[in-house]
């Protein structure tokens, strides 16, 4: 059997699953009067290690955990961090058939959106290999996506087979075509940055963070943004306001307070300016 999932706890392997319900914070309970969130390791196996583990030095299994992607060979694509706040004893492990469920009452690091879990299935075999797979995709999943691209940058596989350097200069081509909302243009400049499936931010702020290096393409270079005016008539000051709203509801799962200031004047002149500002040449084409 090919699981899709691993658990660890303090970087100790505690076992697979077969599926994940709960990371999209759906499932809200009180414990010890705190909101957590419950979450089920579907079809789970222990590891016999993790309970000689466990057994040996009179732990409990609880606080930072992690709940890792696995692909078809077995690797780390892509992580959840949770932090288990009811903790379960040896026993409650061992006395567990296989393949039965486990659950975690716990606090999530963030939330998975929209069906976030099953797009992983299009990863587990290999990156993707052509562009715009997203397009097809809700608005939801599209930042689903991007949620994915961001958690595959930074695993264990892509860090291990796919290293690279950092590029300073060069021309890009962004393809505006289908640059209609602020997930849309992050699920595009990734692609047209680092080729299907490509990571290069995905909010107005972390963008900086790909521009200074670590994610392949430094400015300074030159972008060649084809098909603008799509972007130009769609991510307006408006379109901006609704993403806010959007990560409001998301976050507001996760954490009990987000702000955000508004934004007075549209998302595509932001991009413009920031992209200027850092040292991008862009050249607009209709």
């Amino acid at each position: 059997m090919k699981y899709k999932f691993s658990f660890r706890c303090d970087y100790e392997l505690v076992g697979y699953c077969m599926d994940v319900i709960g990371l999209n914070a759906d499932t809200v309970i009180v414990y010890n009067n705190e909101e957590c969130h419950k979450v089920e390791l579907i079809d789970f196996q222990v590891c016999e290690e993790y309970l000689e583990h466990l057994r040996e030095s009179k732990s409990e299994l609880g606080e930072s955990c992690t709940i890792d992607v696995l692909d078809n060979e077995g690797i780390s694509i892509g992580e959840y961090r949770v932090y288990v706040q009811k903790y379960i004893k040896y026993s409650g492990l061992s006395e567990m058939e296989k393949h039965n469920n486990l659950t975690l009452i716990c606090l999530l690091n963030s939330a998975a959106v929209g069906n976030e879990i099953r797009l992983w299935d299009k990863w587990r075999c290999t990156k993707p290999n052509k562009k715009n797979e997203w397009v097809a995709l809700s608005n939801e999943d599209r930042m689903a996506w991007l949620n994915i691209a961001m958690k595959y940058y930074i695993s264990d596989k892509r860090v291990c087979n796919e290293p690279y350097k950092n590029i300073i200069g060069g021309t890009y081509y962004l393809d505006g075509s289908n640059i209609t909302t602020y997930e849309s243009f992050f699920c595009a400049f990734g692609e047209a940055m680092n080729g299907p499936g490509g990571y290069y931010g995905f909010n107005d702020s972390n963008i900086l963070d790909c521009l200074t290096g670590g994610f392949r393409v430094c400015s300074p270079f030159k972008l060649i943004w084809k098909n603008s005016t799509v972007a130009l008539e769609n991510l307006t000051k408006s379109e901006w306001q609704n993403k806010i709203r959007r990560n409001k509801e998301l976050y507001l799962r996760i954490f009990k307070d987000y702000t955000h200031s508004e934004p007075n004047h549209s998302f595509f002149s932001e991009i413009i300016e920031i992209l200027i500002k850092h040292g991008v040449t862009i050249e607009l084409e209709p």
